[in-house]
């Protein structure tokens, strides 16, 4: 699923098989908690700087209840928040 987030911290260190992400969902509604997932560390340097971004994740939680369990397919960077901020 394709969303826009709002990303605020990106983890990527080598010695890991995987990185993190942190990252709101922009949807409209209050959202009182951010969200983590993993990715590849090829993606790595789509992660340019804390802003706004296109996510398409995928959730491998299996069952029932269980709570998300993203990994991100691929990254679309919108804007990094100094640049939006220097717009308004």
């Amino acid at each position: 699923m394709k969303v826009k987030v709002a990303v605020t911290a990106v983890s990527g260190k080598k010695e890991k098989e995987q990185g993190w992400v942190r990252f709101t969902p922009i949807n409209g509604k209050w959202v009182w908690e951010d969200f983590g997932a993993h990715f590849n560390l090829n993606l790595l340097t789509k992660f340019v700087a804390p802003g706004l971004y296109e996510l398409d994740l995928e959730n491998s939680a299996l069952g029932f209840g269980e709570r998300p369990k993203y990994q991100v397919e691929a990254v679309k960077f919108l804007g990094a928040f100094t640049e939006l901020a220097a717009n308004t």
